[in-house]
């Protein structure tokens, strides 16, 4: 399965640019299939969210068709059309509640649906405008690991236990996914005597113990303000960290095959204790907001380590905002986890869902599967890895990193049914710790938060998990 998860890595968010002119859809005009399959000049209407600060004209499924990703996906629809006899018709006319409305009034049609916030693809589950896509084995195949990757990756598109949703595994630059991280500015550390972060992770060293140790008790870079700031994030985001590199699991399997709950694990509570301890001990060089300010400080200069989704670090603030030599790094692991087992967390991912007002879904999804097949011209593997190791970061490790430490990336439920639990139930344990709050007390103050996550959202998801994902990592 870490091969599964190293594969994910490669289609974070990563846009390359090119000189040539993009090629344009070919009209299609019909006629006779020369391919495997023949739809007989099948209508394959695609919805995608509405973009108003977008040029439809240069945007084709998120992609910009001037860069080598939207050439690739162009010559992937008219490949389609050519060889297999169908027309593919995109429309982001409609915002998600339009859609919704119009496709449950039976006024719009659509084959399929593109989803950049998957919490709009569990309403749409919710009010059954969605076939399961297990419903379709003979044309999707959700086991193919060379394409859509492994159950988990599924789990931000699943609603009670039944997958909606699938991502095109090697579409690189497509998936902008939340998946978070460390990022710290290396030309800040070294100066003032820390050790580079990259040498515990090559020594299996990276542990709470050793980023306290070796830095939060060590750096002070004098600056304006006082010093420079030790750590910048949102309390969410602070503690989702420490949970889920704490190596906390909410629902496990019993020796009798039953689902064992728990809402609030000892795993759960050390990493609630860790972060009031740390917040106690260093919170006047903590800066920890539910805003996006911290990405700015960071960029400033005023921040030495803060956490950062791979689309920033790709495409995003980092990626083109920091003027100096930034790595990256996994969340240190806690006391209660499996070295090298630390999980990351992911907060929402994009995919493709087939609608009920298809007129032949098994079509549909067909025609889905063509089109997610990977990108060959693009390189494949190696030729991403390149990429990330030469462009994208200063330094080789960062790049190896970055394909690794998705190995463990688990879904926090931010964005479930529009009830945000995830976000809520994070945010509010982390502003209970900066207030002094002992775990039972924030226990206490939020466990309606935890109870809705774990029984309502985790809990109906975890068999199809259990058996397709956990179970099968030893």
């Amino acid at each position: 399965m870490k091969k599964i998860f190293a594969i994910l890595a490669l289609v974070l968010c990563v846009f390359l640019t090119s000189c040539g002119e993009p090629p344009t859809l070919i009209p299609f005009i019909g006629g006779t299939s020369t391919g495997e399959f023949d739809f007989e000049g099948y209508k394959f209407y695609f919805y995608y969210e509405h973009n108003p600060s977008a040029n439809p004209e240069l945007l084709v499924f998120t992609y910009d068709t001037t860069t080598p990703q939207g050439e690739a996906l162009l010559n992937r629809v008219n490949k389609i059309e050519t060889e297999y006899n169908a027309e593919i018709i995109f429309n982001q006319d409609l915002d998600d509640s339009q859609f919704q409305m119009q496709a449950m009034s039976g006024v719009v049609q659509a084959d399929v649906c593109n989803f950049t916030y998957l919490n709009a693809m569990q309403l749409f589950a919710k009010n059954g405008l969605l076939y399961p896509i297990t419903d379709f084995p003979d044309q999707i195949d959700l086991s193919r690991e060379d394409k859509y990757g492994a159950a988990n990756m599924l789990e931000p598109g699943m609603y009670n236990g039944v997958p909606y949703v699938v991502c095109p595994l090697y579409w690189p630059g497509f998936q902008a996914l939340d998946s978070f991280a460390l990022v710290y500015n290396a030309e800040l550390l070294e100066p003032a005597g820390i050790t580079n972060f990259h040498e515990f992770y090559e020594n299996q060293t990276w542990t709470w113990d050793t980023f306290e140790e070796e830095y939060l008790k060590k750096f002070r870079v004098p600056n304006i303000d006082g010093y420079v700031q030790l750590f910048a994030a949102g309390n969410m985001q602070y503690f989702d960290m420490l949970m889920y590199s704490n190596g906390t699991e909410f629902i496990t399997r019993g020796e009798a095959g039953n689902n064992i709950v728990n809402t609030f694990p000892l795993a759960f509570q050390h990493a609630y204790e860790k972060g009031e301890e740390w917040y106690s001990e260093y919170g006047e060089l903590f800066d920890l907001t539910d805003s996006s300010f911290y990405f700015g400080d960071f960029l400033y200069g005023d921040v030495g380590v803060t956490v950062s989704t791979a689309e920033h670090l790709t495409v995003g603030v980092i990626a083109y905002g920091a003027n100096f030599r930034y790595n990256i790094m996994p969340f240190p692991c806690g006391p209660d986890a499996t070295y090298g087992e630390w999980a990351q967390f992911i907060q929402r991912a994009q995919g493709f869902g087939l609608a009920k007002s298809s007129k032949d879904p098994e079509i549909a999804a067909q025609i889905l599967s063509l089109l997610l097949d990977p990108f060959e011209e693009l390189g494949g593997d190696a030729g991403l890895y390149d990429f990330y190791s030469n462009m994208t970061f200063t330094e080789e490790l960062d790049a190896k990193i970055f394909f690794d430490l998705m190995n463990y990336t688990r879904y926090d439920y931010t964005f479930w049914d529009k009830a945000d639990v995830g976000r809520k139930m994070a945010s509010s344990f982390g502003t209970a710790l900066k207030q002094g709050k002992s775990a039972a007390e924030a226990y206490d103050m939020f466990k309606n938060y935890l109870d809705y996550m774990v029984n309502d959202c985790m809990l109906p998801n975890f068999d199809y998990m259990y058996d397709n994902y956990y179970s099968l990592q030893n």
